[in-house]
């Protein structure tokens, strides 16, 4: 039985990383390319494709969706990056909840956890796909996805280094996609920008209507809540989807340098973000484009708006910019997975040889199983769904659940860590503002948006496909992990 003290956390995180001597990943991530992962976990394509389909079903509600989820996911951060920062000897979250919750639960969330970042890697080239396939319509609609896949591999085969440089570099373009986006967008709103909209009616005619970028177009078409109560609940699901990969900065730990000093960073400096990034671009697009005529857009509203206002060059920038920012998800997908898979084999719950790396420190077994599950997800995808957004809608719902199990463990985790160790809460340098309180509001947050996910069709197939998994992952524990924990503790 464990004492709830300070030094018997260090002792048990200790013995959760029983074999962290032999582990080989190299501490090359600096405080730059912490912050710059923090920001490109954040930003993906939930945002910028996925809020397609979330302005479908909520309207300009969902500009109020963004808010409140993104000030939840902030505060379930807090209570994730004070367990972390409880012990150096944590390298992940899935250790933090091995720790407090036992070998189960952390075999369980890791498992599902490198499911999220296979499936996010899935998602992601699945985007550049809806980005680029309308220029190569001869092409197979495999193809693109699958050779970004490939160039992101060799990147990641390299060097957790140049993995951290070329991560940089990508969020930095995203960041710029989106400050323009809000740049212009502002610029629009505050001059009254009168435009032609010129769209295809249900005849197969063109139509043409005339409209002004203008605050009022958030209610002026068919109200602030056109869907009802019920649409705006269902827009939470692609809103959570949107700050997936916040999390992703926890499991960095073990190759960052310093993290008692730069995870604490990266997590406090993420409401500015959120207020910058999401809030104000979901604004200025729902401003410049009625909700309702953004539905008659193709692909991403962060590219189409600039054709729909007549400026199709910046439509072009725009759709290169897009295209950077889902190859930098998918390549945050192969890194993450990689990891996962990896502490897992080297904690004795999947096969050993996951556990090799490269001279460089790179998981390369894990990297190029986890590369080969996800083209081999892609090519499936692109025959079974003709429509692409309609593969990406499926996938999305997959991934949003399996990450609403992983944020339930986590803030599980927290409340049995505050319960259990009132101690080691009252000296940890990175407490979490409101955290008892603000765990259960979020635990109960997350478990209603997994409840609204039963109302949309393909949303429900990511519940199924998602119940499966979990189902396999609890009898994978049951019949051989369950047996390796009793050997290693008899030990």
């Amino acid at each position: 039985m464990w004492s709830f003290s300070v030094n018997d956390i260090k002792s048990k995180a200790k013995y959760v990383n029983n074999n962290l001597s032999n582990r080989s990943l190299h501490r090359d991530l600096k405080n730059r390319h912490i912050q710059l992962l923090a920001i490109g976990g954040t930003i993906g394509t939930g945002l910028f494709l996925g809020t397609h389909k979330t302005i479908s079903v909520g309207g300009p509600s969902i500009f109020l969706a963004y808010i409140i989820a993104g000030l939840i996911c902030y505060f379930a951060m807090r209570c994730l990056g004070e367990m972390l920062i409880a012990s150096t000897k944590f390298r992940s979250f899935r250790e933090v909840i091995t720790c407090f919750l036992g070998d189960g639960a952390g075999f369980v969330v890791g498992c599902v956890y490198w499911l999220v970042w296979v499936l996010a890697g899935v998602l992601d080239s699945l985007a550049v796909g809806v980005y680029i396939n309308p220029y190569i319509p001869t092409a197979p609609k495999w193809l693109v996805p699958s050779f970004i896949v490939l160039v992101l591999f060799l990147i990641n085969m390299a060097s957790v280094k140049f993995f951290g440089e070329t991560e940089f570099w990508l969020a930095i373009i995203k960041i710029l996609a989106i400050i323009i986006t809000i740049i212009i967008g502002l610029g629009l709103i505050f001059t009254g920008y009168k435009y032609s909209f010129v769209f295809d009616n249900n005849l197969g005619l063109k139509q043409q209507d005339y409209i002004t970028a203008e605050v009022q177009n958030l209610w002026q078409f068919g109200g602030f809540f056109p869907n009802g109560f019920i649409g705006f609940l269902l827009g939470f699901q692609m809103a959570f989807l949107a700050f997936a990969g916040i999390e992703s900065i926890a499991v960095t730990a073990g190759e960052t340098a310093n993290p008692k000093i730069t995870l604490p960073k990266a997590i406090r400096n993420l409401p500015i973000r959120i207020g910058l990034f999401y809030v104000g671009s979901i604004f200025v697009i729902l401003c410049c484009v009625p909700w309702n005529k953004i539905l008659l857009l193709e692909g991403s509203p962060f590219a189409a708006i600039f054709g729909a206002v007549g400026m199709p060059k910046i439509e072009m920038i725009m759709i290169l910019v897009l295209v950077t920012a889902a190859s930098s998800g998918a390549n945050g997908g192969l890194y993450i997975s990689s990891r996962m898979l990896y502490g897992l084999s080297v904690d004795g719950e999947m096969p050993k040889i996951f556990s090799k790396t490269s001279k460089y420190g790179v998981p390369y077994i894990t990297l190029i199983f986890s590369t080969i599950l996800i083209l081999l997800s892609v090519v499936l995808g692109s025959f079974l769904f003709s429509d692409p957004m309609r593969g990406f809608a499926v996938f999305a719902s997959w991934t949003t659940v399996a990450i609403l199990i992983t944020w339930i463990f986590i803030l599980i985790t927290y409340i049995v860590y505050r319960i259990k160790f009132k101690r080691v809460h009252q000296f940890n340098i990175f407490k979490a503002p409101l955290g008892f309180v603000m765990s259960f509001i979020c635990l109960a947050f997350f478990v209603g948006v997994f409840i609204t996910m039963f109302f949309d069709p393909d949303m429900f197939i990511g519940i199924c496909l998602s119940a499966i998994c979990l189902v396999i992952t609890l009898l994978i524990y049951i019949f051989i992990v369950r047996d390796i924990h009793k050997v290693k503790k008899r030990i």
